[in-house]
């Protein structure tokens, strides 16, 4: 119990002092916005991969080997990783933070065209912080709730391109998997993603977006998108 309580208190701890310190949003997703945030969207498509085998093994053991079950019993053959692809240029999605990248084609990608929504990126942005609150939407991530394809619905939703097929093609329905994770499992993998979305606010900031924290791990970024 005791390393529990530390566990969700590092983790918690880190993650606010580094949104009091910077704000809800990375250095890099800011230095994006300034340079190019009063882009037009011209094209805009939802993508989808399967999520890393590492994470799918992690989910396994965290569920007590209930992952692929639940997987099978909701109809799925996999569960995926959801992002927007904007301009065919860049990737927006959510991980511990949310996070803009250039964007790069995925292996076993699967792509939803949607109609462009005629504004500027800065727009499109904002009407999802409208909606959501900076906190959820620029960070506060969960795996099994405030997670990417939550983060990529209502960001939809806000911008008046959601619909039956679009979220036939985004949602995938993880009830029975949360059900099947104990609670401890559940805060100490919280505890560890607020832990690195709080790290990866601090490498943002003192490398001006070059370094950044993904799927747990310290890598070098190329934020200088034309």
């Amino acid at each position: 119990m005791k390393k529990k309580v530390q566990s969700r208190f590092l983790g918690g701890l880190t993650d606010k002092l580094a949104t009091y310190l910077f704000g809800y949003a990375t250095q890099r997703v800011k230095n994006f916005m300034k340079t190019h945030g009063d882009d037009p969207i011209t094209s805009l498509t939802i993508a989808r991969t399967p999520i890393q085998n590492a994470i799918a093994s992690a989910m396994e053991l965290a569920s007590g080997g209930n992952f692929e079950s639940s997987v099978k019993k909701q109809g799925y053959d996999k569960y995926f990783h959801l992002y927007l692809i904007i301009n065919g240029k860049y990737r927006l999605e959510k991980n511990q933070n949310l996070d803009i990248t250039p964007y790069k084609p995925m292996k076993d990608e699967e792509q939803y065209p949607l109609s462009s929504p005629n504004i500027t990126i800065n727009e499109f942005i904002k009407k999802g912080v409208d909606s959501l609150g900076e906190k959820d939407f620029f960070g506060n991530y969960d795996g099994l709730t405030r997670n990417c394809q939550w983060l990529i619905m209502n960001l939809l939703k806000a911008n008046g391109l959601s619909s039956k097929a679009v979220a036939n093609f985004t949602v995938q329905d993880t009830e029975e998997l949360q059900d099947n994770i104990e609670p401890f499992v559940k805060d100490t993998l919280k505890a560890t993603t607020d832990l690195a979305s709080g790290l990866d606010k601090f490498t943002s900031w003192i490398s001006n977006g070059a370094f950044g924290l993904k799927h747990g791990g310290l890598i070098k970024r190329n934020y200088k998108i034309k």
